[in-house]
């Protein structure tokens, strides 16, 4: 018994490893009203923002993933900025929790454009809450006994550069640029580089309603790209609604309203190919709210 237990925590340490090797940043619908989610230099483009985001992904899976954010800013001044950026990502028995701390900085390029960088190093606590686990034998110390839950500590950071004005924003971010990639027993809990381009382009149709389409491109190292294009409408600068795909399997859509700097935005994800049906669609809402928004 006791060689079928040392069996058993090995097998759980590759398993936690293959998992955190394999979860990267969470995938977010709603980066149309908080740029934040997918690029850190984002921050500063109003006085103060706050928003708080929360994604059910995969709805039909047992455990079902589960993603928490919160990204906060404040302008100090013209040229500077800080944010706070609070994440969770939970599926079963595994979790990621990371804290950001970034501080942002703008060049004004002329009278209508700007460009921003921003650095954010973060904290992250990765868990595998082995003692929670449904086993066939409830006398299995290994799976039940607290010593066996699996904690990694370690240190991350991301980059952004955000250049913007008259209506076209363009982006460019690399979350986990650097980090220490803890290790807990048998199980390493890796980070992959990941990139983010994004571009879109407000088109003012009337003086009423306006359009942008956006283009967004993810790139985890080793992996392959995932694009997707959204197209989103604003009518009287507060009802917005938009659609788009994700390659290869997910169509997207989204509604909100914005008034008097209250945010408040659903988005919903279904899958179009019948083994990605399997896992089910995805729901997304967000709250927030900003203060000043600055031209």
């Amino acid at each position: 018994m006791k060689k079928i237990k040392i069996i058993t925590f090995v097998l759980l340490g590759n398993i936690v490893s293959q998992l955190s090797n394999a979860q990267q940043q969470g995938v977010f619908n709603t980066y149309n009203y908080d740029l934040m989610q997918i690029n850190v230099a984002a921050m500063g483009r109003a006085y103060f923002d706050a928003n708080f985001n929360y994604r059910a992904q995969s709805t039909k899976i047992g455990g079902v993933p589960q993603l928490y954010q919160l990204n906060t800013s404040l302008a100090l001044g013209e040229k500077q900025a800080v944010g706070l950026k609070v994440y969770q990502f939970s599926a079963g028995l595994l979790k990621f929790n990371t804290l950001t701390g970034a501080y942002g900085y703008k060049l004004k390029l002329n009278n209508d454009y700007k460009i921003s960088f921003a650095l954010g190093v973060s904290y992250m606590q990765t868990i595998f809450d082995a003692p929670n686990a449904i086993v066939s034998d409830q006398k299995d110390q290994t799976l039940i006994n607290d010593g066996s839950s699996l904690r990694a500590n370690n240190f991350d950071s991301e980059f952004g550069a955000l250049f913007y004005g008259k209506g076209l924003t363009l982006g460019l971010s690399v979350n986990h640029l650097y980090n220490t990639n803890g290790s807990a027993g048998n199980a390493t809990f890796k980070q992959l580089q990941e990139f983010n381009l994004v571009a879109s382009y407000l088109v003012k149709l009337t003086n009423d309603f306006e359009l942008t389409p956006w283009l967004l491109t993810r790139y985890t190292l080793g992996s392959t790209f995932t694009p997707e294009i959204m197209m989103n409408a604003r009518y009287k600068k507060m009802f917005t609604a938009g659609g788009g795909y994700r390659y290869p399997s997910a169509l997207i859509a989204n509604m909100g309203a914005e008034i008097g700097g209250i945010k408040v935005i659903y988005s919903f994800d279904y899958r179009i190919q019948k083994v990605s049906q399997m896992f089910g669609s995805s729901h997304q809402i967000m709250l927030g709210f900003k203060i000043g928004e600055k031209k």
